[in-house]
């Protein structure tokens, strides 16, 4: 018989216990990209979610899930080994184009007696299930045919054996023509390191200002845009993104309050950066209300 176990590979280097071993849902799928050898301990005395179509996977103990997000498009082949000899299946699912709404409901499978890969290679992809084995031997292999650039997989890896013992994977057809490659941004966090917000003086004429600064940062994603906002004010970045970016928001209303400067890269939207700053006081007292249309005023 065999197992269950999702894994989307991780970070750039050899994974480590906890990593591992907390990617124990697919809510909470660990990123992974595939031009690295990947290494983490399995898990053990543990069970799979309900929800997800398993498709070949009757059982699934012990499952780490992990996802990985699409580059360069092509074929990818990914080879899962236990140096430990544990009896490791998987299954894969995609394409999606977010890497936790498809959890679980977009799990599936059009397949009531799925078989193993080793057995039917050519019986994948049924209903989202890209591919899946449930074989007893440590070794496996995990086949994406043309992969799109910005397309998410979830993998999922047991340890059917449920006895402590190691996986590592890599991709193994980088050399192939027509392979595809995977956006490691995903597992190198991208982070802003400091922003600044100047605000100018108020202008009597308009009684607006600008506010202008400088944003710090490294490992930005290479999709989606770098927004800036102030209230509904808002100016944008398209990649590549080189720090330090130089930003100004214009035509805000001079009130003397205090404002807030969010800077939020889309491509990872849990990295954003905040600083507050006070607007300059009204300049124009007849047109304090008017926000920037002063034509009230005569």
């Amino acid at each position: 018989m065999k197992k269950l176990l999702l894994v989307g590979i991780l970070a750039l280097q050899i994974l480590n216990n906890a990593l591992g071993q907390n990617a124990t849902s697919c809510e909470i799928a660990e990123p992974f990209c595939t031009g690295v050898t990947y290494g983490f301990p399995m898990n053990t005395n543990t069970s799979a979610q309900s929800g997800p179509n398993y498709a070949c996977l009757y059982t699934q103990p012990n499952p780490v899930w992990y996802y990985l997000k699409i580059l360069d498009p092509g074929n990818i082949t990914i080879y899962i080994n236990s140096p430990t000899g544990n009896d490791v299946d998987f299954i894969c699912w995609g394409p999606f184009s977010n890497p936790t709404t498809p959890c679980t409901a977009q799990l599936t499978a059009n397949c009531s007696s799925c078989p193993n890969n080793t057995s039917n290679p050519n019986f994948y992809p049924s209903g989202n299930t890209v591919d899946c084995s449930y074989d007893p031997a440590p070794y496996e292999t995990v086949h994406i045919s043309n992969a799109q650039t910005g397309q998410y997989y979830i993998l999922c890896i047991t340890n059917y054996s449920n006895q402590p013992g190691n996986i590592t994977f890599t991709q193994s057809n980088l050399n192939e023509p027509g392979h595809g490659t995977t956006d490691c941004s995903i597992v190198t966090p991208c982070d802003i390191t400091g922003m600044t917000a100047n605000p100018s003086a108020c202008n009597p004429s308009t009684n607006t200002y600008s506010v202008s600064g400088t944003i710090t940062f490294h490992d930005a994603p290479t999709t989606g845009q770098l927004v800036i906002t102030d209230g509904s004010n808002t100016t944008t970045f398209n990649p590549p993104f080189n720090s330090p970016i130089n930003y100004t928001i214009n035509n805000l209303n001079s009130n003397g309050t205090q404002h807030t400067v969010t800077a939020t890269f889309t491509g990872d939207q849990t990295c954003t950066y905040t600083v507050t700053y006070n607007a300059p006081n009204p300049c124009n007292q007849c047109n304090t209300d008017a926000g920037p249309d002063f034509s009230t005023c005569g």
